[in-house]
């Protein structure tokens, strides 16, 4: 009995120490740092909607220890094995009624209704003592150029909004409200 244990104990002892390189095969992002994604398909093809995320800017390391979001990139699935980086879909510094440099674009959304593409984010307002406001743009291509609206949707306050387009039509809007912020 003591041989077989010591059998069984080895060959999981064996097992544990075999070490496999695990690599992606596919990776979306390698030249950038992202979070909050959502993807969408559209038309067949896959889009992906992320914030980007960045190191803070010198001298301000203390200010913004982490998540420096300054605004938003679109990738899609190209031919089913490439990703394309269709470029910055929105900075935060081009919001009309933002506040400037709070690197607070955080978890975006997109959605098409009627063939336009409704895009949906949180941003840091000016002149406000919400955390943070939804605005959005619209768009005739899911990576834009989206036309701004110039103020946030009023009475909403919250970060990560969601949409859900029912088998109706219906949109259905879902976000995170923070009211006690710290």
């Amino acid at each position: 009995m003591l041989k077989i244990t010591q059998t069984i104990f080895l060959f999981c002892l064996i097992l544990i120490c075999q070490t496999h390189n695990i690599i992606a095969q596919n990776p979306l992002v390698t030249h950038m740092f992202t979070a909050d994604p959502t993807a969408r398909v559209f038309n067949g093809k896959l889009y992906v909607f992320p914030s980007s995320d960045t190191y803070p800017p010198k001298g301000r390391e203390k200010e913004f220890p982490r998540f420096c979001m300054p605004g938003y990139h679109a990738f899609s699935l190209e031919n089913g094995a490439t990703w394309k980086d269709h470029g910055w879909i929105l900075k935060e510094n081009d919001v009309p009624w933002g506040e400037k440099d709070t690197y607070a674009m955080w978890a975006p959304d997109c959605i098409e209704k009627d063939g336009k593409y409704y895009y949906y984010y949180p941003a840091k307002p000016k002149n406000d003592s919400a955390f943070r406001r939804i605005g959005v743009g619209v768009s005739k291509n899911p990576t834009g150029p989206f036309k701004w609206e110039k103020s946030f949707i009023k009475g909403v306050s919250g970060i990560d909004p969601g949409l859900l387009l029912d088998d109706d039509n219906k949109a259905t809007y879902f976000l995170v409200e923070v009211t006690n912020y710290m």
